[in-house]
């Protein structure tokens, strides 16, 4: 039997706070009325990471915070108590600073357009002349060549390229290539990361969370583990989707993911809507995580009198005398752009 619907907690999960921590806090959170618990992302990420949205591996849980034994402890905990606890699942992008704990990423940079892992990104090879840019340089890339930063180096997994504290992967027949020559011969070109030069589909602006195409089955798959593991245990009480706003077609994910989670759990997205806006009616959800009812308090604790005040001193600071919503319509496209 599912648990009533009355409160949530958010408890956000670190190498410092796991699973079991989660579990020694249920009966005072119980005593307080809550009914859900809410978990930050338990997929695998990052070593050390301390919010986990910087996913590596959807196909794990993650280790530091107690792995699957450890989950479904949790949710056996959860169970026994009439409670249930929601997880956050992050099906818009991954991690990839470190290439070498993301394997998707790791079997496009040595294989190319030609990977299988290509159906998982977003990459424009026409714009990129068939490579995979990188903004990772933090120096030019003949300053770090003339001094040696940039080291081939072998190895069982047909060898790497070394640059700094940066490991990435070597293409086929260029383990045996110097330094410079190696460089040119790969899949990817590598460029200043202040380049504006980028032609992979992002998580807005951050170069280390590369969007993935959940719009491909053999991607949602994968993506899709987690939900689908927990998806018949009692104490599993539903999802937050993370940034839906960033799927090519968030009412067929969802649809999904409603198909795998069952009519009775939660299905909630973070989206933030405009005061005019309303959620898509077909999608398959039981509302946002909220972001509107919070502008809803926000502003019953301003003071409109002095919006006046603001709008004159911002154009006579600024010297632009268009109105704040042409700013914003501007900043908004640069974003985007």
């Amino acid at each position: 039997m599912a648990a009533s619907r009355i409160a949530t907690y958010r408890i956000q999960l670190t190498p410092d706070v796991g699973f079991a921590d989660v579990v020694g806090r249920f009966d005072h959170l119980r005593g307080l009325g809550v009914s859900h618990v809410y978990l930050s992302p338990v997929t695998e990420a990052v070593p050390g990471s301390t919010h986990g949205y910087d996913v590596v591996d959807h196909g794990a849980v993650r280790a530091e915070l107690g792995g699957a034994d450890g989950l479904f402890a949790l949710l056996d905990a959860a169970a026994e108590r009439d409670m249930a606890v929601l997880v956050d699942h992050v099906p818009n992008h991954v991690a990839v600073g470190r290439p070498e704990l993301n394997r998707p990423w790791w079997a496009l940079l040595r294989d190319g357009e030609g990977s299988a892992a290509s159906r998982w990104f977003d990459v424009d090879w026409d714009g990129g002349a068939g490579r995979v840019v990188l903004p990772v340089l933090g120096e030019p890339l003949d300053e770090l060549l003339a001094r040696r930063d940039v080291e081939v180096v072998a190895g069982d997994d047909g060898g790497r390229l070394r640059i700094g504290e940066l490991h990435l992967p070597l293409a086929d027949g260029t383990a045996s290539l110097a330094p410079m020559e190696a460089v040119g011969a790969q899949h990817y070109r590598l460029v200043h990361w202040r380049s504006p030069e980028r032609n992979v589909r992002r998580f807005f602006t951050i170069d280390d969370l590369v969007a993935v195409c959940v719009e491909h089955e053999e991607v949602a798959v994968v993506v899709d583990t987690v939900p689908r593991l927990l998806a018949d245990h009692p104490g599993f009480g539903g999802v937050r989707v993370d940034h839906v706003d960033g799927l090519a077609d968030p009412g067929a994910y969802l649809a999904g993911l409603r198909a795998i989670v069952g009519p009775d759990r939660w299905v909630l997205v973070e989206k933030i809507l405009a005061p005019d806006e309303r959620l898509p009616a077909p999608w398959p959800v039981d509302g946002t995580t909220g972001y509107e009812h919070a502008a809803v308090l926000e502003h019953a604790m301003l003071d409109r009198a002095g919006w006046a005040t603001m709008a004159d001193r911002w154009q006579r600071w600024t010297g632009d005398a268009r109105p704040f919503r042409a700013w914003e319509l501007e900043a908004r496209r640069e974003v985007l752009a």
